[in-house]
Protein backbone atom coordinates (compact mmCIF):
# COMPACT_ATOMS: atom_id res chain seq x y z
CA UNK A 1 0.00 0.00 0.00
CA UNK A 2 2.78 2.52 0.51
CA UNK A 3 3.96 1.77 -3.21
CA UNK A 4 0.11 2.50 -4.11
CA UNK A 5 0.41 5.62 -1.87
CA UNK A 6 3.48 6.82 -3.63
CA UNK A 7 2.15 5.90 -7.22
CA UNK A 8 -1.38 8.01 -6.44
CA UNK A 9 0.57 10.87 -5.15
CA UNK A 10 2.76 11.73 -8.41
CA UNK A 11 -0.67 10.86 -10.61
CA UNK A 12 -2.43 13.56 -8.35
CA UNK A 13 0.53 15.85 -9.60
CA UNK A 14 0.01 15.03 -13.81
CA UNK A 15 -4.00 14.53 -13.38
CA UNK A 16 -4.90 18.33 -13.73
CA UNK A 17 -2.87 18.85 -16.77
CA UNK A 18 -5.27 16.13 -18.41
CA UNK A 19 -8.38 17.35 -17.09
CA UNK A 20 -9.12 19.07 -20.28
CA UNK A 21 -13.45 19.72 -19.79
CA UNK A 22 -13.33 17.18 -17.17
CA UNK A 23 -12.59 20.24 -14.89
CA UNK A 24 -13.75 20.89 -11.48
CA UNK A 25 -17.66 21.39 -10.43
CA UNK A 26 -17.27 24.79 -9.15
CA UNK A 27 -18.39 27.93 -11.05
CA UNK A 28 -18.65 27.51 -14.52
CA UNK A 29 -15.57 29.17 -17.06
CA UNK A 30 -15.67 32.07 -19.22
CA UNK A 31 -16.75 30.86 -22.57
CA UNK A 32 -13.74 29.95 -24.57
CA UNK A 33 -13.36 31.91 -27.78
CA UNK A 34 -10.47 30.96 -28.56
CA UNK A 35 -9.83 29.62 -32.42
CA UNK A 36 -8.87 26.06 -32.48
CA UNK A 37 -9.27 25.40 -36.71
CA UNK A 38 -5.75 24.65 -36.94
CA UNK A 39 -6.27 21.77 -34.71
CA UNK A 40 -4.09 23.13 -32.10
CA UNK A 41 -4.75 23.79 -28.36
CA UNK A 42 -3.53 26.53 -26.39
CA UNK A 43 -0.71 24.60 -24.22
CA UNK A 44 0.99 21.81 -26.07
CA UNK A 45 4.14 19.78 -25.55
CA UNK A 46 4.88 17.99 -28.11
CA UNK A 47 8.03 16.11 -27.50
CA UNK A 48 9.95 16.54 -23.98
CA UNK A 49 12.96 15.17 -22.64
CA UNK A 50 13.39 14.06 -19.55
CA UNK A 51 16.58 13.87 -17.54
CA UNK A 52 16.95 14.18 -14.08
CA UNK A 53 16.61 12.73 -10.48
CA UNK A 54 13.34 11.50 -8.71
CA UNK A 55 13.24 11.28 -5.10
CA UNK A 56 12.00 7.94 -3.96
CA UNK A 57 13.16 4.97 -1.16
CA UNK A 58 15.19 8.42 0.85
CA UNK A 59 16.98 8.41 -2.62
CA UNK A 60 17.68 10.54 -5.65
CA UNK A 61 16.52 8.13 -8.61
CA UNK A 62 17.83 8.77 -11.65
CA UNK A 63 15.26 9.08 -14.58
CA UNK A 64 15.35 9.46 -18.09
CA UNK A 65 12.91 9.36 -21.42
CA UNK A 66 10.24 11.11 -23.25
CA UNK A 67 7.12 12.61 -22.47
CA UNK A 68 4.82 13.55 -25.58
CA UNK A 69 1.69 15.25 -26.60
CA UNK A 70 0.33 16.68 -22.97
CA UNK A 71 -1.92 19.36 -23.06
CA UNK A 72 -4.68 20.30 -21.20
CA UNK A 73 -6.96 20.40 -23.95
CA UNK A 74 -6.64 16.86 -25.21
CA UNK A 75 -10.18 16.81 -26.67
CA UNK A 76 -9.28 19.53 -28.92
CA UNK A 77 -5.93 17.93 -29.45
CA UNK A 78 -7.11 14.53 -30.13
CA UNK A 79 -4.12 12.47 -28.74
CA UNK A 80 -3.44 10.98 -26.02
CA UNK A 81 -0.08 11.88 -23.86
CA UNK A 82 2.44 9.38 -24.22
CA UNK A 83 5.44 8.87 -21.07
CA UNK A 84 8.10 6.59 -21.43
CA UNK A 85 10.70 6.57 -18.66
CA UNK A 86 13.67 4.22 -18.24
CA UNK A 87 16.15 4.39 -14.47
CA UNK A 88 19.09 2.31 -13.52
CA UNK A 89 19.91 2.35 -9.82
CA UNK A 90 21.70 0.27 -7.13
CA UNK A 91 18.74 1.41 -5.04
CA UNK A 92 15.90 0.52 -7.34
CA UNK A 93 17.52 -1.77 -10.15
CA UNK A 94 16.50 -0.93 -13.47
CA UNK A 95 12.75 0.37 -14.21
CA UNK A 96 10.89 0.69 -17.44
CA UNK A 97 8.00 2.55 -17.17
CA UNK A 98 5.19 3.26 -20.65
CA UNK A 99 2.26 5.11 -20.04
CA UNK A 100 -0.59 6.00 -21.99
CA UNK A 101 -2.57 8.80 -20.88
CA UNK A 102 -5.70 8.99 -23.01
CA UNK A 103 -8.26 12.07 -22.13
CA UNK A 104 -9.49 13.05 -25.61
CA UNK A 105 -13.06 12.03 -24.73
CA UNK A 106 -14.47 14.87 -21.92
CA UNK A 107 -15.48 12.65 -18.84
CA UNK A 108 -14.15 9.78 -19.92
CA UNK A 109 -10.42 9.32 -19.10
CA UNK A 110 -8.79 6.15 -19.31
CA UNK A 111 -4.68 6.04 -17.94
CA UNK A 112 -2.80 2.42 -18.82
CA UNK A 113 0.80 1.84 -17.10
CA UNK A 114 2.82 -0.58 -18.26
CA UNK A 115 5.92 -1.22 -16.00
CA UNK A 116 8.67 -3.62 -16.08
CA UNK A 117 11.59 -3.46 -13.17
CA UNK A 118 14.36 -5.77 -12.64
CA UNK A 119 16.92 -6.37 -10.04
CA UNK A 120 15.36 -4.53 -7.12
CA UNK A 121 17.01 -5.25 -3.98
CA UNK A 122 14.73 -6.61 -1.20
CA UNK A 123 16.30 -6.80 2.41
CA UNK A 124 14.74 -7.73 5.55
CA UNK A 125 11.42 -8.53 4.58
CA UNK A 126 9.15 -10.23 7.44
CA UNK A 127 7.40 -13.34 6.12
CA UNK A 128 4.49 -13.06 9.52
CA UNK A 129 3.96 -12.21 12.67
CA UNK A 130 7.68 -12.08 14.45
CA UNK A 131 6.24 -14.21 17.22
CA UNK A 132 4.45 -16.89 15.41
CA UNK A 133 7.12 -17.22 12.24
CA UNK A 134 10.24 -15.51 13.11
CA UNK A 135 11.95 -16.03 9.84
CA UNK A 136 13.01 -12.89 7.50
CA UNK A 137 14.06 -12.67 4.00
CA UNK A 138 17.50 -11.24 4.72
CA UNK A 139 18.08 -10.83 0.98
CA UNK A 140 16.87 -11.29 -2.48
CA UNK A 141 16.29 -9.93 -6.07
CA UNK A 142 12.96 -8.88 -7.24
CA UNK A 143 11.41 -8.90 -10.84
CA UNK A 144 8.09 -6.70 -11.17
CA UNK A 145 6.25 -6.44 -14.18
CA UNK A 146 2.79 -5.98 -14.94
CA UNK A 147 0.04 -3.08 -15.61
CA UNK A 148 -2.13 -0.64 -14.00
CA UNK A 149 -5.21 0.90 -15.54
CA UNK A 150 -6.81 4.27 -13.87
CA UNK A 151 -10.52 4.91 -15.47
CA UNK A 152 -13.43 6.70 -13.81
CA UNK A 153 -11.62 7.28 -10.18
CA UNK A 154 -10.86 3.20 -10.34
CA UNK A 155 -7.68 1.43 -10.41
CA UNK A 156 -7.59 -2.41 -12.06
CA UNK A 157 -3.52 -3.74 -11.24
CA UNK A 158 -2.63 -6.92 -12.09
CA UNK A 159 1.69 -7.42 -11.43
CA UNK A 160 3.46 -10.28 -10.70
CA UNK A 161 6.74 -10.31 -8.44
CA UNK A 162 9.33 -12.69 -8.74
CA UNK A 163 11.87 -12.60 -5.64
CA UNK A 164 14.87 -14.87 -6.82
CA UNK A 165 18.56 -15.40 -4.80
CA UNK A 166 16.86 -15.56 -2.02
CA UNK A 167 17.90 -15.88 1.33
CA UNK A 168 15.84 -16.17 4.50
CA UNK A 169 16.67 -15.67 7.97
CA UNK A 170 15.54 -17.57 11.57
CA UNK A 171 15.65 -15.49 13.76
CA UNK A 172 14.86 -17.80 16.97
CA UNK A 173 14.18 -21.57 17.02
CA UNK A 174 13.23 -22.30 21.15
CA UNK A 175 9.57 -21.57 21.87
CA UNK A 176 8.27 -23.30 18.92
CA UNK A 177 5.43 -25.75 18.65
CA UNK A 178 6.06 -28.75 16.33
CA UNK A 179 4.16 -26.87 13.83
CA UNK A 180 5.73 -23.88 13.68
CA UNK A 181 9.28 -25.67 13.51
CA UNK A 182 8.15 -27.32 10.41
CA UNK A 183 6.92 -23.94 8.98
CA UNK A 184 9.53 -22.41 10.23
CA UNK A 185 12.05 -25.29 8.46
CA UNK A 186 10.18 -25.24 5.12
CA UNK A 187 10.56 -21.05 4.79
CA UNK A 188 14.34 -21.05 5.32
CA UNK A 189 15.16 -23.35 2.40
CA UNK A 190 13.22 -21.85 0.07
CA UNK A 191 15.30 -20.07 -2.82
CA UNK A 192 12.77 -18.19 -4.92
CA UNK A 193 9.12 -17.01 -4.59
CA UNK A 194 6.41 -16.06 -7.21
CA UNK A 195 3.90 -13.60 -6.16
CA UNK A 196 0.78 -12.00 -8.01
CA UNK A 197 -0.36 -8.40 -6.77
CA UNK A 198 -4.03 -7.77 -7.73
CA UNK A 199 -5.62 -4.11 -6.72
CA UNK A 200 -8.90 -3.04 -7.77
CA UNK A 201 -11.43 -0.38 -6.41
CA UNK A 202 -11.23 3.41 -6.00
CA UNK A 203 -7.67 5.47 -6.37
CA UNK A 204 -7.96 6.37 -2.92
CA UNK A 205 -8.65 2.85 -0.97
CA UNK A 206 -8.17 0.00 -4.01
CA UNK A 207 -8.70 -3.64 -1.99
CA UNK A 208 -5.31 -5.49 -2.15
CA UNK A 209 -5.06 -9.07 -2.57
CA UNK A 210 -2.24 -11.10 -2.71
CA UNK A 211 -1.27 -14.81 -4.05
CA UNK A 212 1.95 -16.33 -4.03
CA UNK A 213 3.88 -20.03 -4.16
CA UNK A 214 4.53 -19.44 -0.51
CA UNK A 215 1.08 -20.80 0.76
CA UNK A 216 1.84 -24.36 -1.31
CA UNK A 217 4.88 -24.52 0.94
CA UNK A 218 3.49 -23.76 4.14
CA UNK A 219 0.58 -25.97 3.16
CA UNK A 220 2.65 -28.62 2.01
CA UNK A 221 4.89 -28.21 5.87
CA UNK A 222 1.78 -28.17 7.85
CA UNK A 223 0.33 -31.60 5.92
CA UNK A 224 3.88 -33.11 6.73
CA UNK A 225 3.84 -31.78 10.36
CA UNK A 226 0.44 -33.21 10.92
CA UNK A 227 1.28 -36.73 9.12
CA UNK A 228 4.10 -36.62 11.13
CA UNK A 229 1.81 -36.04 14.09
CA UNK A 230 -0.05 -38.37 13.51
CA UNK A 231 1.98 -40.55 12.54
CA UNK A 232 3.85 -40.31 15.96
CA UNK A 233 -0.01 -41.04 17.60
CA UNK A 234 -0.93 -44.18 15.74
CA UNK A 235 2.76 -45.72 16.83
CA UNK A 236 1.30 -44.60 20.66
CA UNK A 237 -1.63 -46.48 20.32
CA UNK A 238 -0.53 -49.61 18.84
CA UNK A 239 2.19 -49.84 21.44
CA UNK A 240 -0.66 -49.04 24.72
CA UNK A 241 -3.19 -51.59 22.42
CA UNK A 242 0.06 -54.20 21.99
CA UNK A 243 0.22 -53.62 25.93
CA UNK A 244 -3.41 -54.26 27.12
CA UNK A 245 -3.61 -57.01 24.59
CA UNK A 246 -0.15 -59.11 26.03
CA UNK A 247 -1.55 -58.16 29.87
CA UNK A 248 -4.99 -59.83 28.96
CA UNK A 249 -3.80 -62.59 27.18
CA UNK A 250 -1.26 -63.33 29.86
CA UNK A 251 -4.18 -63.02 32.51
CA UNK A 252 -6.34 -65.69 30.61
CA UNK A 253 -3.27 -67.84 30.64
CA UNK A 254 -3.02 -68.23 33.96
CA UNK A 255 -6.60 -68.73 34.41
CA UNK A 256 -6.69 -71.63 32.37
CA UNK A 257 -3.44 -72.82 33.76
CA UNK A 258 -5.69 -75.92 35.91
CA UNK A 259 -7.85 -76.96 32.68
CA UNK A 260 -4.49 -78.03 31.27
CA UNK A 261 -3.56 -80.16 34.34
CA UNK A 262 -7.04 -81.35 34.08
CA UNK A 263 -6.43 -82.05 30.42
CA UNK A 264 -3.64 -84.45 31.49
CA UNK A 265 -5.23 -86.32 33.94
CA UNK A 266 -8.00 -86.98 31.54
CA UNK A 267 -5.65 -88.56 28.80
CA UNK A 268 -4.44 -90.52 31.48
CA UNK A 269 -7.41 -92.11 32.87
CA UNK A 270 -8.24 -92.91 29.41
CA UNK A 271 -4.95 -94.99 29.00
CA UNK A 272 -5.36 -97.14 32.19
CA UNK A 273 -9.34 -97.78 30.89
CA UNK A 274 -7.40 -99.06 27.72
CA UNK A 275 -5.34 -101.51 29.79
CA UNK A 276 -8.62 -102.58 31.20
CA UNK A 277 -10.26 -103.27 27.90
CA UNK A 278 -7.21 -105.13 26.82
CA UNK A 279 -7.29 -107.89 29.37
CA UNK A 280 -11.16 -108.67 28.93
Amino acid sequence: RAWLGKLKFWYDQLAPMLAGSEGSDGDAAEPDTTDYSDGLPKFLVRHLRISGEVPLMNQAIPVEGDLRDLTHQPEIYGKPAELALKSASAALGNLALDAVLDHTRPKAGKDLFRFDLADLPVEDLPLGDSDKLPVIIEAAKAAINGQAVIEGGTLNLDSKVVLAALKTQVLRQEGLSKVQEALVAALGGIESLDLQVLAQGALEDPKVSLKSTLDRVLSSALKGALESEVKKLRSELNNKLNALAAEKIGALNTATGPLAGLDGLLKDQLGQLGGLSGLL
